[in-house]
Order: structure tokens, then sequence, then C-alpha cells
């Protein structure tokens, strides 16, 4: 919180400019989503998050299914928790352009769905992943990102 409180004295130069706060919100949770869940690099991050954010928003919409084929190629590669569902099903790719989201369903029913009122949210992290939740791949992308852009 305290680098976020940093970045954002800074973007308001020192509070003197308004920050628009939604975008600025929408921005970093896409961004945790992109990196965190999914392990995807900065470069794919920073290319795709506004255009994406747009594309919700019903701005360039089209674009969102050149995303989700770029995004699908990105979880293939990545070592992201939500890679997980991926390493155990080599038809997944396959199925996603048919349309067939059957395994991924199956998939978030028998391992977070059906488990969500028997583990805390970190734990069931934990027992997906094998990792604990870690803020480090958070605070080291806000650190890249805004660090060389403010000095901070």
């Amino acid at each position: 919180s305290r680098l976020c409180t940093e970045l954002l004295i800074k973007m308001s130069s020192d509070y003197s400019e308004p920050v628009d706060m939604s975008d600025f919100f929408l921005n970093e949770t896409q961004a945790q989503l992109q990196k965190a869940m999914f392990g995807f690099p900065d470069e794919f991050e920073q290319k795709t998050n506004k255009r994406i954010r747009n594309a919700f928003a019903g701005i360039e919409s089209e674009y969102i299914k050149d995303f989700s084929i770029q995004a699908l190629e990105e979880t293939m590669k990545s070592n992201g928790p939500a890679s997980q569902l991926f390493q155990e099903s080599n038809d997944i790719p396959k199925n996603i352009k048919k349309g067939n989201f059957s395994y991924i369903k199956k998939w978030l029913n028998d391992n977070i769905h059906k488990q969500g009122r028997l583990y805390s949210p970190e734990n069931l992290i934990c027992k997906i992943t094998g990792e604990e939740i870690n803020p480090d791949f958070f605070i080291s992308y806000l650190k890249q990102k805004y660090g060389e852009i403010y000095r901070l």
C-alpha cells in the first residue's frame, strides 16, 4: 500500500493534479490478474491491459477475440496458477477454439467451486498451485512499471 500511495502522490504531481482513480484501480486489477493468476510477462500485460479494459467497456470490443487467443497462448507458456489447468489436458486449446468450455467448467467446479466452503481462499490457492499467495509478484510489477516513470 505504501508503494501505491507513493505512486498516487507522484501521479497527482504532489496532490496538485487529479488522478482518475477508476482507471488506476482497473489498470492495477487487470495487471494483478494477468501477472498473479496467469503468470503473464510484463510485455504482454503492458501491451494488452488498456485494450482489453476498453473492449470490456464496449470500445473496440472485437479485440476480445484477439485477446482471448493471445491470452490462451501465453497461458500455455506461463507458470502462473491458472496454467495448472492447462497442464492437466492438452485438448484445452483445441476445445476453446471450438467453443467447448466443458473441461474448464468441470475443473473449476471440482477444484474451486466445490472447495470454496471447505478451505479459506489462502488455503485453496495453496492447494491448487502448491504455493502460498505471494505479493512479491505484484510489488515487483508495480516497481517496474511505475518506478522508472515516476522515479520511485
